[in-house]
């Protein structure tokens, strides 16, 4: 697990001596990873797609007692839920909540 700088409001990176600076937790991974779709989703303009090759993948939490900072590069194992990127505060194609922490 590392941390990594991207640009955020108001303007992504499109004008870095005014946007923020945005730290973000980052889980690397020792391989490249495919993440799957959900096959046969209702409406194929808004569905999930397949993502292949993920190296990185933005990882958080809402359990306040999760303090990813103590796993900083740290070697971890990650358990969560995965989500595609929607919207400018995602860093990665893929993200992760996660739920549970282990070395």
């Amino acid at each position: 697990m590392i941390e990594k700088q991207f640009y955020g409001s108001p303007n992504y990176g499109e004008t870095p001596e005014t946007d923020e600076k945005v730290m973000v937790f980052i889980l690397k991974t020792d391989d490249p990873v495919n993440v799957l779709a959900a096959p046969n989703q209702p409406d194929p303009e808004t569905a999930d797609q397949s993502v292949y090759g993920i190296t990185e993948i933005q990882a958080y939490t809402m359990n306040k007692k999760l303090n990813l900072s103590k796993y900083l590069n740290k070697k971890v194992i990650l358990q969560g839920t995965l989500m595609a990127a929607i919207s400018g505060h995602h860093y990665t194609k893929i993200l992760m909540e996660v739920k549970q922490i282990d070395r």
